[in-house]
């Protein structure tokens, strides 16, 4: 989590401190970002370890 929070604080710089028609290549990341949590969620999730999705529901 320290990565993500990391990479998050990156993020919020950069879109703070840029005004000018980023927005986007912030979609383009943020898409690319959803689908790399959505495929380490699914790696994870069948383990019992971490899964975000279940919310106390047995596979």
């Amino acid at each position: 989590m320290t990565i993500v929070s990391r990479f998050a604080g990156v993020v919020f710089f950069l879109f703070f401190h840029s005004e000018y028609g980023v927005l986007g290549v912030f979609d383009l990341v943020f898409g690319l970002l959803q689908g790399f949590f959505l495929f380490l969620t699914f790696q994870i999730g069948p383990k019992g370890e971490g899964n975000v999705t279940s919310h106390g529901e047995e596979y």
